[in-house]
């Protein structure tokens, strides 16, 4: 990336796929990290690009909609305000991308759930 010869395209679609793999083995934190480095690569005009656009915001929503069912069975069982240390794991990072690492906290209620909810359907 430092060098910059990357093709847009196959970089992001690459980006989403390890973000459905990181999602599906309940590493949260990659999984929304490798989301949102995709989303600061693109272009800022917002004509260009559509249909990456699309298919990155339906990850973002498919997520987002993983990460409340693990939280909410997370919050209903005896580890309500525990989150494992999996779903914290920080194991990829570009440098170049000005992406914050995501903190994955617990819900401790409704309108926790609500707020996520409301991230996947942005």
């Amino acid at each position: 990336m430092t060098t910059k010869t990357y093709e847009l395209k196959d970089f992001c679609v690459n980006l989403i796929g390890l973000s459905d793999y990181f999602m599906h083995v309940g590493q949260f934190a990659n999984a929304e990290y490798c989301l949102y480095a995709a989303h600061s690569i693109l272009p800022e005009d917002q004509k260009k690009k559509k249909k990456l656009r699309a298919n990155l915001c339906l990850s973002l929503g498919q997520y987002y909609q993983v990460l409340l069912t693990f939280l909410v069975l997370n919050w209903t069982t005896q580890e309500k305000n525990e989150i494992p240390e999996e779903a914290q794991k920080k194991t990829i990072q570009f440098p170049e991308v000005d992406v914050v690492w995501p903190v994955i906290k617990p819900i401790n209620g409704y309108q926790d759930a609500v707020s996520i909810f409301k991230l996947g359907n942005t």
